[in-house]
């Protein structure tokens, strides 16, 4: 197993983990398209709705950046905003793209 490349892939994409009683349980991760990658329960936790936890939180997780990106009045944007957002656009960390546009639609 390369730790390296799966810690590069799990880095690149947004990734949940269960923990419970401080023991981790279980993880999920989805790509920058929504799909999901790994999806992993122990097998003394499986049946107990982790999975489905996990799922749950990295679909309302993509939801909120197309609602942000819906909401994003990009018809309006100044050329220094264009070049604020387009390096957001590229990095594979969604969560400065989010902070971004929350930034903006609460201003």
């Amino acid at each position: 197993m390369d730790l390296k490349a799966w810690d590069a892939s799990f880095r690149a994409h947004k990734t949940i983990i269960a923990v419970k009683n401080g023991e981790i349980v279980g993880f999920g991760d989805m790509d920058e398209t929504g799909y999901l990658d790994r999806l992993y329960v122990h097998k003394d936790y499986q049946g107990q709705g982790i999975a489905s936890a996990i799922c749950d939180e990295l679909a309302r997780f993509d939801a909120e950046l197309k609602d942000l990106l819906l909401r994003y009045q990009w018809w309006n944007l100044e050329p220094e905003k264009l070049v604020e957002i387009l390096p957001l656009l590229c990095d594979p960390d969604l969560e400065k793209l989010r902070h971004f546009l929350r930034e903006q639609l609460t201003d």
